[in-house]
């Protein structure tokens, strides 16, 4: 029986595609991923790029989201140096991957920008972003997710990934 955050993961990843080739077809209309539900600390600006947000509704699309771009940005690096990719690299890594500068990490040596609550979600996207290979991954959910995106995206040439990249980035989020 499949699980259903499985389920959540390839039907997320099959609308995305389907919305990419909306978009190279020339549709201008975004995509719409849902509300998010964050709590900020009382006192602190929502608007601040200081101000922790605790999100209390999303966090598995974000997490999910959070794992597609990281297997994206580990098939990028596989490919040549040009311009683009490198800039589509850079913002994977500044918007998804990397803490922004000043940010107080929630933990010594926490790099992402999302922290799971529990131990082992945290200890799995640790695995992830730090780029360990799929087998190395931790057993659960967020493996079997970017065992999924890593086996699609086998499949893309560099310019196709490029562009979805850049239809994720400029479009859905």
């Amino acid at each position: 029986k499949e699980d259903a955050s499985d389920v959540a993961a390839s039907a997320l990843i099959e609308d995305l595609e389907e919305f990419h080739k909306s978009v190279v077809s020339g549709a201008e209309y975004g995509y719409y991923l849902g509300s998010l539900i964050v709590l900020v600390e009382k006192g602190e600006d929502v608007k601040s790029k200081k101000a922790t947000w605790n999100l209390l509704d999303g966090q598995q699309r974000i997490t999910t989201l959070t794992i597609l771009l990281n297997e994206i940005f580990k098939r990028l690096q596989l490919y040549d140096e040009s311009q683009e990719i490198n800039d589509s690299m850079k913002a994977i890594k500044r918007n998804w991957m990397s803490l922004g500068r000043g940010v107080e990490p929630p933990e010594k040596n926490w790099k992402c920008t999302i922290y799971p609550r529990r131990d082992q979600d945290r200890d799995a996207l640790r695995a992830i972003i730090s780029q360990k290979g799929i087998e190395d991954l931790p057993e659960g959910n967020m493996k079997e997710t970017a065992k999924h995106y890593n086996g699609k995206f086998s499949s893309y040439e560099t310019s196709e990934i490029n562009a979805f990249v850049r239809t994720l980035l400029d479009r859905v989020i």
